[in-house]
């Protein structure tokens, strides 16, 4: 899903978990990180505090990123992405790094995002 809504396949590209970890710290900031490895007796050390990044944004960004070159004004680059709020609540849910958290995939096929007809028609 997040590969869908940034429109970059594949959205990590880790070849290792140790690069994985840090695409994780990247995106979902190296406090959260830190705080879930914390919860299962584990110690996460990071050269660089990062924050967590606007999950919704950098998808629009991603998204739009090859139509740039196009002439389209600011309004027709931004209907040119299929972010929706549902879609970032989904991803949001799914990338929860405890497990506890996590959503279920019942619950991820029974998401808001699934009933948006919007989404259908892409």
């Amino acid at each position: 899903l997040l590969s869908l809504l940034s429109r970059s396949y594949p959205f990590f590209r880790a070849p290792d978990d140790m690069t994985a970890l840090a695409e994780l710290c990247a995106l979902l900031g190296s406090g959260q990180v830190k705080e879930v490895a914390r919860k299962f007796g584990r110690t996460l050390l990071v050269s660089v505090e990062t924050d967590p990044v606007d999950l919704e944004q950098v998808c629009r960004d991603l998204s739009c990123r090859e139509r740039r070159d196009e002439e389209l004004s600011k309004a027709e680059l931004e209907k040119s992405h299929h972010v929706t709020p549902e879609g970032i609540s989904l991803v949001s849910a799914l990338l929860a790094l405890d497990y506890n958290n996590r959503i279920t995939a019942e619950e991820a096929l029974n998401h808001p995002y699934f009933k948006n007809s919007k989404i259908h028609h892409v």
